[in-house]
């Protein structure tokens, strides 16, 4: 189920799920908020990127999303996925099955 994370309220209560610090005095939201996603991060990618971001995995853009994948982990198979998916490795993968045959 896709979560929102709109504003420092809903912070402090996913903080206090997480079991992590309160926010110290005067910290600007957007520094606790990353501070949280990457806390958060250990335990749930995609609850990390929707604190990242404030707004539910169903809300967000195709970079947001591609983002979640990277911090992830999962960059070098995202990149070998692109690279596999250009037109030129397309036309080497067909070169390659026409001097097989």
């Amino acid at each position: 189920m896709p979560m929102n994370f709109p504003d420092m309220e809903s912070l402090i209560q996913a903080a206090e799920v997480h079991r992590f610090r309160r926010p110290h005095e005067d910290e600007a939201e957007e520094k606790y908020r990353v501070a949280l996603a990457d806390h958060v991060q250990r335990i749930g990618f995609v609850e990390s990127m929707e604190i990242r971001t404030s707004k539910g995995w169903d809300r967000w853009t195709p970079e947001e999303g591609v983002e979640m994948l990277v911090r992830s982990g999962a960059g070098d198979l995202l990149r070998e996925i692109s690279v596999r998916a250009t037109p030129t490795a397309t036309v080497l993968a067909d070169d390659a099955e026409a001097e097989e045959c």
